[in-house]
C-alpha cells in the first residue's frame, strides 16, 4: 500500500457508471457525453469497459504506475484494462476472454488490432517491431477482403472473427490464430442500394497495371454486374488504386510471392465474370446465352467449360435404392434455379478465398510452440434491426441473443441465486430473460426457427416459386404458435 500512497489517484466515482446515484438511460448518456467532452473516451460499468469511437489513433503505451493501483482505482482506459487482464492471466494462471460488441462503425476491429499490438509490446517478445508489422499486415488483408462500404460506415467489417493470442509460461506471446466465424459472402451478389462490394474488387480494377488488366480480360468496374447493381463505386477520401499498393505490400510483408498473389487476383476476377453469366429459357429449361464468358472464366480458374456449364444448368438428384445403393441422376434447372446456382457458386468461391487468406495469416502468426495460456478476443456485430432480414442477419442476432443470455446468467441469475441460498437480504433486480427467444430460434421441434428452415430446405424443388410460397406459409403457421413471433408485413 505504500506504493499506492505515493501516487495521486486521479479517478472519480463517475469513472464507473455503477456509482451513479440514480441510474437511468438519460443519466448514463449524460455521464458518458460529459466524459467524452472532457476527452475521456472510456468509462466502466462494473467489469465492462465502454469505449467511444473518437476516430483517432492513440500511442501504444501505458504508465507503469497504474500497475500499482488496486482494481477499484484502475483507470478506465483500454490499455490499462487490457494490462489488468494480462496480469490476471499471469497471476491467476487463467485463460482470459475479451468480448467486443457494438454497432457498425463503433471501432471494434480497430480496438482488436490495438489490443493485439499492445499485448505484443507488453509481453516483452523478441523482434516486437517485426511482429507488430506482421499484425498490421494481417489486419490489412482482413480489412481488404472482409470489409465493405455500407450506408452507415465506409469501412464496415462484414465478417465475425475469434482471435486467439497464445502465451508461454513466462507470459511472452508465442503465437496467434484467427478463427473465422462467418463472412457475409452473399454481399458478392446482393446488397442494398448505396453500398459497395468488398474493397478488394475496386482496388484491383482501379489499381492493376494496364498489361495486368489485359491479361485478366478486364477494363473497368462498369462491366461487372456484381459491382454495378447497388450504384456505389467509390468512397470519399479513399483512393482504391493507392490502397492496392498497400494490399500488395501487406502480402509481401507476409512472404506471399507475386505468383500466389496473381493467382488470388485471377480467382477474384473470375468471380466477377461469373456474375456476368446470362441465362435464357428454352423449353422451360435454363441455357447459357453468353458462351464466351464461360470460356473466359474456365481459362481463369482452369476448369473444363462443359463441366462449368453442366454445374450451372443441371442439378443432381440422389435417391437411396437400398441400404448400400444410391442412385443419382441429373435434371435440367429452371431459369430461376440456374441464376441462384450462379450466385451461390460466386459466393462460395469468395468464402474460400477468404478462408485461404486466413490460412496465410495463421501460418505467419503461429510459431507452433506449445502455449500455457491464451487470451481470446471475440469481435462480432451488434443486433441488426432492418426492414428485410436475411439468414445472415438471423444468425448475427442469434449470436447476440446467446451472448446476452450468457451475461444474464453470469451477472444476474447466478448472483441472485447465491443470495437466496445464503439467505442474504437484497433488493431483487428485475430483468428481461431472453431464454424464450433463444429457445424459439434453436428448439429442435416444428416451432423452432432453425429446425423449421432446415425442414423446409429438404424439398429438392424448394426454389420453385409456388412451392417456396407454400413452404413459407407452412413455416409461418408453425412459428405463429409462439407468442413472440411476429409475421413480416411484406408481401411474399
Amino acid at each position: 500500500m505504500s506504493k499506492i500512497s505515493e501516487i495521486e489517484i486521479p479517478f472519480t466515482i463517475k469513472d464507473d457508471l455503477l456509482n451513479l446515484s440514480k441510474p437511468s438511460i438519460n443519466a448514463i448518456t449524460k455521464a458518458i457525453k460529459k466524459r467524452f467532452d472532457s476527452n475521456n473516451l472510456h468509462t466502466y460499468i462494473g467489469y465492462y469497459l465502454v469505449r467511444l469511437n473518437s476516430f483517432q489513433t492513440f500511442p501504444l503505451e501505458i504508465t507503469k504506475k497504474t500497475r500499482f493501483y488496486p482494481r477499484r482505482f484502475y483507470p478506465p482506459d483500454l490499455f490499462a484494462f487490457i494490462d489488468k487482464i494480462y496480469l490476471e492471466m499471469i497471476e491467476k494462471k487463467q485463460n482470459q476472454l475479451i468480448v467486443l460488441n457494438g454497432e457498425s462503425g463503433s471501432g471494434k476491429t480497430q480496438t482488436t488490432k490495438e489490443i493485439m499490438e499492445f499485448l505484443l509490446l507488453n509481453s516483452l517478445i523478441e523482434n516486437e517491431n517485426q511482429n507488430i508489422k506482421k499484425i498490421q499486415s494481417c489486419f490489412k488483408l482482413l480489412e481488404v477482403f472482409g470489409n465493405a462500404a455500407t450506408k452507415q460506415n465506409p469501412n464496415s467489417t462484414r465478417f465475425e472473427s475469434f482471435f486467439e493470442i497464445h502465451f508461454n509460461k513466462k507470459g511472452n506471446i508465442c503465437g496467434m490464430k484467427v478463427n473465422k466465424i462467418f463472412i457475409e459472402s452473399s454481399r458478392i451478389y446482393t446488397r442494398k442500394k448505396g453500398e459497395r462490394n468488398f474493397h478488394i474488387f475496386y482496388q484491383l480494377l482501379r489499381g492493376l497495371k494496364i498489361e495486368e488488366k489485359e491479361q485478366l480480360g478486364v477494363s473497368s468496374i462498369d462491366e461487372f454486374n456484381f459491382l454495378t447493381q447497388s450504384g456505389r463505386f467509390s468512397i470519399e477520401g479513399v483512393n482504391d488504386s493507392h490502397e492496392l499498393v498497400k494490399t500488395q505490400q501487406a502480402f509481401n510483408d507476409l512472404g506471399i510471392t507475386q505468383k500466389t498473389q496473381s493467382k488470388i487476383f485471377q480467382i477474384l476476377i473470375a468471380i466477377l465474370f461469373i456474375g456476368n453469366i446470362q441465362f435464357e429459357e428454352e423449353n422451360e429449361n435454363a441455357i447459357i446465352s453468353n458462351q464466351t464468358t464461360i470460356s473466359w472464366i474456365s481459362s481463369l480458374i482452369k476448369v473444363d467449360p462443359n463441366s462449368l456449364i453442366n454445374s450451372l444448368t443441371f442439378k443432381t438428384i440422389s435417391s437411396e435404392i437400398s441400404t448400400d445403393t444410391i442412385s443419382a441422376y441429373s435434371i435440367p434447372q429452371t431459369l430461376n434455379e440456374a441464376q441462384k446456382t450462379r450466385d451461390a457458386l460466386a459466393s462460395e468461391m469468395y468464402s474460400r478465398v477468404f478462408e485461404y487468406i486466413i490460412e496465410i495469416i495463421n501460418k505467419n502468426l503461429n510459431s507452433n510452440q506449445d502455449h500455457e495460456f491464451e487470451i481470446k478476443i471475440l469481435d462480432y456485430s451488434g443486433f441488426q434491426k432492418i426492414d428485410k432480414q436475411d439468414l445472415n442477419g438471423l444468425f448475427t442476432n442469434y449470436l447476440n441473443e446467446k451472448l446476452q443470455q450468457l451475461s444474464t446468467i453470469n451477472i444476474l441469475k447466478k448472483d441472485q441465486s447465491q443470495y437466496q441460498k445464503e439467505k442474504i437480504k437484497w433488493q431483487n433486480i428485475p430483468f428481461n430473460d431472453n431464454q424464450i427467444i433463444c429457445n424459439f430460434i434453436e428448439d429442435q421441434d416444428p416451432n423452432g426457427i432453425i429446425y423449421s428452415i432446415n425442414k423446409s430446405c429438404e424439398d429438392p424443388n424448394k426454389y420453385e416459386l409456388d412451392q417456396l410460397i407454400s413452404q413459407i406459409q407452412k413455416l409461418q403457421r408453425n412459428l405463429r404458435k409462439n407468442q413472440i413471433f411476429t409475421k413480416n408485413n411484406q408481401n411474399l
